[in-house]
């Protein structure tokens, strides 16, 4: 399986950032590596999420969904979509596409891998995809 390295910060509120672009990519290579995940590309956003049509996320789900990765690997899940826009159309391709793996923050803030069948609205569940997310 193929997958999206996604990091994403906010501009508009740099204090509330928990990790840089660079923590963010650094703890995930060291996951993927650990996990034996093939990272295809790596996509970095600096951009809210708040509203839909982020360039780069956008770019990134078009690609999923002509088969160019079966996943995305994301540090939170608040990474990925805080709009409901952008949260529905992770939401669907999850419930359409084949196993989900993501990931998730432990406990003391490092990624860890796991499978889930939990949704997406939840803000603990896993950020990672399905197979054709």
């Amino acid at each position: 399986m193929h997958y999206f390295l996604y990091a994403r910060k906010s501009t508009d509120v740099e204090d509330k950032q928990v990790l840089s672009i660079e923590a963010q990519l650094s703890e995930l290579r060291a996951l993927a590596r650990r996990e034996g995940l093939e990272i295809t590309e790596e996509f970095v956003e600096k951009r809210s999420a708040k509203q839909p049509g982020r360039p780069v996320f956008n770019e990134m789900m078009a690609r999923i969904q002509r088969g160019e990765a079966q996943g995305i690997v994301c540090w939170k899940i608040d990474r990925l979509a805080r709009n409901p826009v952008d949260g529905g159309q992770i939401q669907w391709l999850l419930q359409t596409s084949a196993p989900r793996v993501g990931v998730s923050p432990s406990p003391l803030g490092s990624p860890s891998l796991a499978s889930t069948s939990a949704p997406l609205r939840s803000r603990t569940s896993l950020c990672g995809s399905r197979s054709g997310v």
